[in-house]
């Protein structure tokens, strides 16, 4: 557990924040500007984020079902699969960065229906978090909204605090 007091000379220790890219080479293709055509939709927001604050490391995480995935689309207007292909995409983006869901403390789910896919979501995520053996399971709070492509029918953003690389007790 985390106490405030064991990190408060961090705050005084540090002038930048060191910021990085999320990669998960496996479970994502990395996209090139060499490889966009003009026509080419580039995403502007990237995957995740780390930021490391001292001993600290939080990491912002964005998942959602599409193009730039190593898989295939087979299911795009299947709200349970994309739910738990963006569940599988976020796993790998906090594997890549030494987390697990246990270090996950904040979820905001983005949905294309709220009420026609809120029963679904709590399925799938409520499985998965049992699969998971989360206890507590993160916040959470969902939201509909108009997503940036038609077939898409859910994102999440995902919050997770760790210890930084190399932090010690």
């Amino acid at each position: 557990m985390f106490r405030c007091e064991d990190y408060a000379d961090d705050c005084h220790e540090t002038t930048r924040l060191l910021k990085t890219a999320i990669r998960a080479p496996l479970a994502l293709k990395a996209v090139s500007l060499d490889d966009l055509s003009p026509d080419t939709h580039l995403l502007s927001t990237p995957r995740g984020t780390r930021i490391d604050i001292g001993r600290i490391s939080v990491l912002l995480i964005s998942g959602m079902t599409d193009g730039s995935e190593v898989e295939p689309r087979t299911a795009t207007c299947d709200f349970r699969w994309q739910t738990r292909r963006t569940l599988s995409m976020v796993s790998a983006l906090l594997a890549a960065e030494g987390a697990t869901w246990t270090d996950v403390v904040s979820t905001t789910w983005y949905l294309r229906d709220i009420a026609g896919s809120y029963s679904a979501l709590n399925d799938e995520r409520n499985a998965f978090y049992r699969s998971q053996s989360l206890d507590p399971i993160p916040a959470s709070i969902e939201t509909q909204t108009v997503l940036s492509r038609p077939e898409l029918l859910v994102e999440l953003e995902v919050v997770a605090i760790l210890k930084a690389f190399g932090a010690v007790n």
